[in-house]
């Protein structure tokens, strides 16, 4: 199986970057709220964001998987 692409690999970063942009935003909301639901909304956010960007890093790491 291929490397990815120099776009792919510009797409995964780009993506890694927006995620990582998501959870600071996130983050600083959060910072700012009283609610408990609402903050514990936010960690489920930043939760997933954190998840997705380990996923992207995955094909970064090993380029060979699918």
């Amino acid at each position: 199986m291929a490397n990815i692409s120099a776009k792919e690999l510009i797409f995964l970063e780009d993506n890694i970057k927006m995620k990582q942009n998501s959870i600071n935003f996130i983050a600083g909301v959060s910072d700012q709220i009283t609610d408990i639901s609402l903050k514990n909304l936010c960690q489920q956010c930043v939760n997933h964001c954190k998840s997705d960007i380990a996923i992207l890093s995955r094909f970064i790491e090993n380029p060979n998987i699918q």
